[in-house]
């Protein structure tokens, strides 16, 4: 067998080489890096099945099993202080041996490793991150303020008990320039105002996916709507949710007559108190070229509004009227 050495400029010369990779796999298991082991043997897995190799079969049945072995019997070492706060029903991907997705669910006894989590080299390849929040909400995001977020992409926060809005603006203008390059973003929690939603688009300048969700259908309204209809970053959205609102006819208006909604596809506003204002206007509408999409569930419907939604061109669910979600 090679020397490391040996194997590491094979493969600077031509990354995909199986052998090269199934070698160094073998190296760094042997040396009890495992997280190392796992990630070549990842890489070879995805060569081989790329370009089979000659009379190499049986070395790609054994770099499989390998790769099984270490990701049920090493994950603490694959995934570092990550293994602490990840979601036991977390279907891991990978790249390179690294996570590309996770989803944590943070409580009091995990708080801790936040900060090295997300500032560790096994998660330097993570684009979607997804994170439920159970107690301590306060004490989360002033841990999220103080960590790495340069490389994801995807960010979804779940809050089940509700933060201050000084712990929320913190986070966002501590880490202000990571925030620019996140695509898509998901936000619930109890209660969103005016005054939080407002906070959150402003920090989130690339967004193409945007989502609030409020159990309180109280918090935001119609002047939030009139905020994005006059907001030209709202050209890159090509969905928005905002669900648990009260924007109401007048809100839905101001998105629909908007000039700056031209590539929405997907309009999510379930959990409404849109009636059957809402219906004619939706119904009337040619403003919006690429929107396909409307769920109007959940909101003060009448039949006649239904009726009228089912004939005109949109695809607009509408469902349990007159009710809230369980």
């Amino acid at each position: 067998m090679r020397t490391l050495q040996q194997l590491k400029t094979v493969l600077k010369e031509t990354p995909n080489d199986f052998e090269a990779l199934y070698e160094l796999s073998k190296v760094f298991n042997d040396d009890k890096q495992f997280a190392a082991s796992f990630a070549m043997s990842d890489r070879a897995i995805t060569s081989y099945e790329g370009a089979p190799v000659p009379n190499m079969q049986a070395q790609f049945f054994e770099i499989k099993r390998l790769h099984a072995q270490l990701q049920k019997e090493r994950l603490d070492d694959i995934l570092g202080p990550a293994i602490h706060l990840i979601d036991p029903h977390w279907v891991p991907v990978y790249k390179n041996g690294r996570p590309r997705e996770m989803s944590w669910t943070i409580a009091a006894t995990n708080l801790t490793s936040i900060i090295p989590a997300l500032s560790s080299p096994q998660l330097r390849k993570l684009r979607f991150l997804n994170i439920t929040v159970n107690d301590r909400p306060n004490e989360t995001l002033q841990a999220l303020a103080a960590s790495e977020f340069t490389p994801i992409r995807s960010l979804s926060l779940q809050f089940k008990v509700q933060p201050d809005t000084l712990a929320i603006t913190r986070f966002l203008a501590a880490r202000t320039a990571e925030l620019q390059h996140i695509t898509a973003l998901n936000v619930a929690m109890p209660r969103i105002d005016n005054d939080i939603a407002t906070k959150i688009r402003n920090a989130f300048g690339a967004l193409e996916s945007f989502s609030l969700t409020s159990l309180d259908r109280t918090g935001i309204t119609h002047e939030f709507c009139d905020l994005l209809a006059d907001d030209h970053r709202s050209c890159a959205l090509l969905r928005l949710a905002l669900i648990g609102t009260s924007i109401g006819n007048e809100g839905l208006f101001s998105i629909i007559e908007s000039k700056n909604f031209t590539a929405l596809q997907a309009l999510d506003l379930h959990d409404g108190t849109l009636n059957n204002g809402a219906a004619k206007i939706l119904a009337a509408t040619d403003n919006l070229p690429a929107l396909r999409n409307v769920d109007l569930r959940f909101n003060q419907i009448d039949p006649a509004g239904i009726d009228m939604l089912r004939k005109c061109a949109l695809k607009c669910t509408c469902d349990n009227q007159h009710k809230r979600p369980a």
